[in-house]
């Protein structure tokens, strides 16, 4: 399912309603794959979502997202159903034209530090 989100710091932060079919498959399943929509150059990430109920976490999300897609989200709004997931793998590639996928995937490994190692 698609999802509009933000990175902060290093995250992927994004927000669903808490009723919907993908937050609750969330919370039952925590391992995700989220990926750009470009199919022309493909940066996966894969990690566990976790549900953010930090009120700072919440206005940091809000100081992010509200200006990226011009909504006005208030904290009560997004109380519940705002995930966040750090990298455990990355993968990489140009899709295009020709051999560009051969000579262009990349996977990172990320350590618990965040600090990825290429591989």
């Amino acid at each position: 399912m698609p999802v509009w989100g933000v990175w902060q710091g290093d995250r992927f932060v994004f927000s669903t309603s808490p009723e919907s079919r993908k937050a609750r498959n969330l919370i039952d399943n925590p391992q995700v794959a989220v990926h750009l929509e470009d199919g022309n150059v493909v940066i996966v990430i894969e990690g566990r979502a976790v549900e953010l109920r930090d009120a700072a976490e919440l206005l940091a999300f809000l100081d992010v997202y509200n200006p990226k897609y011009k909504w006005n989200f208030t904290p009560d709004q997004v109380a519940r159903g705002v995930f966040a997931v750090r990298p455990e793998q990355a993968f990489a590639w140009l899709g295009g034209e020709g051999e560009a996928f051969g000579g262009t995937a990349t996977r990172w490994q990320f350590e618990p530090d965040s600090s990825p190692t290429d591989r």
